[in-house]
């Protein structure tokens, strides 16, 4: 049975992703996987990736602040942030910010255009 609920990392997806950044130990594949959703950002973005996204820019964000945020941090995101504490440059939080934006929208245009179809057939 899989996990889902209303916060970052209350899905399957966001899980797995975060369990893989905190292993890999350095910056470059958040930026590496913003650069890759941010290419295809224009076209239909799989829930998957969607969810990663906002994953990828909760971790960005807990660099900028330093500290997790009122989420409960997956395995060892507080390490991870530490360890990583001089990686937010510029482009990773513009990347960051736009993926979010992009994930946001589109996670909500389909559910927002079935209700409207329910209430205008």
């Amino acid at each position: 049975m899989g996990t889902w609920g209303t916060g970052v990392f209350e899905n399957d997806a966001a899980l797995d992703f975060s369990s893989a950044l905190g292993e890999i130990g350095s910056v470059s594949e958040i930026a590496d996987f913003l650069s890759y959703f941010l290419s295809g950002s224009g076209e239909y973005i799989e829930i998957e990736d969607g969810q990663e996204a906002i994953v990828a820019a909760d971790f960005v964000a807990r660099l900028i602040s330093g500290k997790a945020h009122n989420e409960p941090s997956p395995g060892d995101a507080e390490g991870w942030v530490s360890s990583n504490a001089d990686g937010a440059t510029a482009d990773v939080v513009k990347d960051a910010t736009l993926a979010l934006e992009g994930s946001l929208k589109n996670l909500l245009r389909e559910p927002m255009a079935k209700l409207l179809r329910a209430r205008n057939p």
